[in-house]
């Protein structure tokens, strides 16, 4: 809310998008405050948890936005999960957004903690999330070994890479206010797919970004003088760029610490990490902030949701995709 308001008052934001890759979840009334705050009506169910034991318990809006948001768009990954799916399900249900990325974990328990005499205590599962339009979120779990591996199948599988291998657990079609088909029973799909970028898999790429917070922390100290020209995230974002000798120092401290790759010249590596070095650097000079507004630029997850909102009309835009 301290950021919406910042956003609102300070930069006149008429639309929304919610990241929440790599968002493994968190309080469910946390997640249904965030979605009241997207809806005008009160009454709109957001989720529901039902169990085999455990009556129906529905969670509906309230009717009482703070702001006027526009368009909204959420963005998943492989990654999202809990409270998260219960956030892209009912703006996907209630086609208030559209879903931007890659299908959701899938996971939608409902645990209860039971303590014990001996200090330990029993967590268990009692009732399953449901998303407005009935589907489920939690997907099959009857084999552990294949619920362990579940993110390394769907690589396997060419899940992450095209959204025709996609696979679908319940079959069911479940329908949003709209009338458009979704699925249920193995976390959400994305109304528009983006495949991962492969980059984040090279070996080259990997070994030298570890490198990257120290390298980032001993440049900023180092360069504090020339640095106090950029008094300005927008005139940081514009300007600074870093020079081919001090990516060469970063590369030759990477060696140093023992690293070693096939190609270190190789272009789309050395882009990367010139980004994420600028990116790390906007960090310590203008906090959190600082990093996305550097790091948003080339992200194609986020540029696909901006070009979306940009269209007239973009949830007709989105249907005809």
């Amino acid at each position: 809310m301290e950021q919406l308001e910042t956003l609102v008052d300070q930069h006149g934001m008429e639309n929304l998008i919610i990241d929440l890759r790599q968002n493994p979840g968190g309080y469910l009334q946390e997640a249904t405050n965030i979605l009241s705050q997207l809806f005008t009506e009160k009454g709109k169910v957001l989720v529901y948890t039902e169990g085999r034991s455990v009556r129906r318990s529905e969670y509906e809006t309230t009717g009482r936005p703070f702001f006027r948001i526009g368009d909204v768009s959420v963005l998943i990954d492989e990654g999202s999960a809990s409270a998260s799916e219960i956030i892209a399900g009912a703006i996907q249900d209630w086609d208030r957004g559209y879903i931007i990325g890659r299908r959701s974990f899938g996971k939608g328990l409902v645990q209860e903690q039971y303590n014990l005499k001996d200090g330990s205590a029993l967590r268990l599962t009692v009732a399953r999330y449901y998303t407005p339009s009935d589907r489920l979120i939690q997907k099959g779990y009857g084999d552990d070994r294949l619920y362990d591996e579940d993110l390394a199948k769907r690589f396997e599988s060419g899940e992450l890479q095209s959204r025709d291998s996609i696979a679908v657990d319940d079959t069911t079609r479940y329908y949003t206010s709209e009338g458009r088909v979704v699925y249920g029973g193995g976390g959400i799909t994305p109304d528009i797919f983006i495949p991962i970028d492969t980059l984040l898999l090279n070996d080259d790429y990997l070994r030298l970004r570890q490198y990257l917070p120290e390298y980032v922390y001993r440049y900023y100290q180092d360069q504090q003088e020339a640095l106090r020209a950029y008094d300005d995230l927008n005139v940081y974002q514009r300007n600074f760029r870093l020079s081919d000798r001090d990516f060469r120092a970063f590369v030759d401290y990477a060696i140093d610490k023992g690293v070693a790759f096939a190609d270190p010249s190789l272009a789309r590596v050395d882009e990367a990490i010139r980004l994420l070095i600028k990116a790390r650097l906007s960090r310590n000079l203008f906090g959190d902030e600082g990093f996305f507004a550097i790091w948003n630029e080339q992200d194609p997850v986020v540029q696909r949701a901006v070009k979306l909102m940009r269209q007239p009309v973009p949830l007709t835009s989105l249907r005809q995709e």
